[in-house]
């Protein structure tokens, strides 16, 4: 079943960001820029709008490079696409950034090995958990453990990229993975009925 969602956002927020798009750029020194250089991830679908848009005659102002928050903070691009964690994280050495809009929004998942003795969060305690160490996922994993009375120092956390996860999963490297998707649906058919 489809779930309605409310967007609010702030005129002003909207206004900016469409006249963005349109490649009406005011940069900092006054001038209008030519082309909105834009700094995205390349390695998730939720990007492939921009991509799209940049084809189109309505994309004809943006330019797209690899690239996220550090791509913005080293003035390299205008806006950049990234976790909104990771947003968080930075603003504390650069207070200019801004999140302007939610692109996606995913759904993280705890993936567990049964044959590790984990049934419930509550069996996490004493296990290996891999994870993106400092993203979202990582967060997920924490406030997970504090849902049943656990802490962080109660697991091993590992930090691991996530196409790392369902091979270590499988070889008994780590007891469960906290991730987004697709690294989590591998991570499950990785250990097939074992997860």
């Amino acid at each position: 079943m489809a779930q309605e969602r409310k967007v609010r956002a702030r005129p002003l927020s909207i206004v900016a960001a469409a006249c963005a798009c349109m490649g009406l750029l005011v940069v900092p020194n006054g001038a209008v820029a030519e082309k909105l250089r834009v700094g995205v991830n390349l390695t998730t679908i939720e990007t492939l709008p921009i991509y799209l848009v940049e084809r189109e005659r309505a994309g004809v102002g943006i330019e797209l490079s690899g690239g996220a928050i550090p791509s913005l903070t080293a003035g390299n691009v205008d806006v950049a696409t990234n976790a909104e964690t990771q947003a968080i994280l930075r603003s504390t050495a650069n207070a200019e950034i801004r999140v302007i809009l939610t692109v996606a929004e995913y759904d993280y998942r705890i993936v567990a090995r049964r044959s590790a003795g984990v049934r419930t969060a509550m069996d996490l305690r004493g296990k290996k958990i891999a994870t993106s160490l400092n993203s979202s996922a990582h967060f997920y994993i924490v406030k997970t453990l504090q849902s049943v009375g656990l802490s962080e120092p109660d697991v091993t956390v590992v930090g691991m990229t996530p196409p790392e996860m369902p091979a270590a999963l499988a070889r008994g490297d780590v007891d469960a993975v906290s991730i987004w998707e697709p690294a989590a649906e591998q991570s499950a058919k990785a250990i097939g009925l074992d997860a």
